[in-house]
C-alpha cells in the first residue's frame, strides 16, 4: 500500500479531529508528515514484532570451540530458526531437548556442543522487522512512498497511530482518547491472530499468500 492510503484514511477518520491530521486544511499538511511518519514507524515494529508478516535469513560462520553467537541484522526483532550446512532444522528452546539450540537474548544464540562438531556453519531464520520509513527534514512523497503491509493489517495500523496522536490531547469530559483507540487496536489484534493472518514458518505463506499479497 501506499503512505498516502495512510494519511487519507488518518485525515477522514481517526485524525480528523485533530489539527495533526488536517482539520482545519482538509487532509494531513506536509508540514506534519514527519510527525505521523514517526509513530507509523512505531506502529509497523509493534505489528511486525506481534505477527510474522516478514522472514529473513542469515549465514553465520562457525569458530572453533565457540558455542555463542550474536546474530546481527538491523531488521532482526527475534529469532525463530536454526539449520545447519545439510538444511537440517535443529530444535529451539526446547527444554526437554539436550540438542536444542537456545536464544540467550532476542539477538544472541547458544548451540549445543554436537552442532559445532558437525558443521562449519547455521543458518538462522528471524522475523524481520519493517523497512524504517525515512524524512528529510519532513520532505516525503506519499503517493511514492510504498508500506510492506499487507491490506489486513491495516485498520490496526490505523489504530495504533491514533493512539499516539490522540494521548497528548488527555482526558476530555471523562473520555480518554488515546487509551480507546489503544484499546481498539488490541481488539484488531486480537481479530487477526484468531483469523491466523501472518506468514508460516519456514517461508511458507497461508492465508497473505492466498489472499495474493505475498
Amino acid at each position: 500500500m501506499k503512505l498516502s492510503e495512510v494519511f487519507e484514511q488518518l485525515s477522514v477518520g481517526e485524525l480528523s479531529q485533530l489539527s495533526l491530521g488536517g482539520a482545519e486544511t482538509g487532509g494531513i499538511d506536509p508540514s506534519n508528515y514527519a510527525k505521523v511518519v514517526a509513530h507509523l514507524n512505531l506502529g509497523l515494529t509493534a505489528l511486525y514484532t506481534r505477527f510474522t508478516l516478514k522472514e529473513a535469513e542469515l549465514i553465520i560462520p562457525l569458530e572453533t570451540g565457540v558455542l555463542t553467537y550474536t546474530v546481527q541484522a538491523p531488521d532482526l526483532l527475534k529469532i525463530e530458526r536454526v539449520f545447519d550446512a545439510a538444511g537440517k532444522e535443529w530444535a529451539l528452546n526446547d527444554e526437554a531437548n539436550l540438542l536444542a539450540c537456545r536464544t540467550l537474548t532476542p539477538t544472541t544464540l547458544r548451540i549445543p556442543p554436537e552442532f559445532l562438531a558437525q558443521n562449519g556453519m547455521l543458518r538462522v531464520g528471524y522475523r524481520a522487522n519493517h523497512p524504517r520509513v525515512e524524512t528529510f527534514r519532513g520532505s516525503i512523497d506519499p503517493e511514492e512512498t510504498m508500506l510492506e503491509l499487507p491490506y489486513s493489517h491495516f485498520q490496526a495500523l490505523l489504530y495504533f497511530i491514533a493512539s499516539r496522536c490522540h494521548n497528548p490531547v488527555g482526558m476530555t469530559n471523562e473520555f480518554h482518547s488515546g487509551n480507546s483507540y489503544y484499546a481498539k487496536y488490541e481488539a484488531e489484534c486480537m481479530r487477526l491472530e484468531n483469523e491466523n493472518l501472518e506468514t508460516d514458518q519456514g517461508g511458507q505463506y497461508n492465508r497473505l499468500r492466498a489472499n495474493g499479497w505475498v
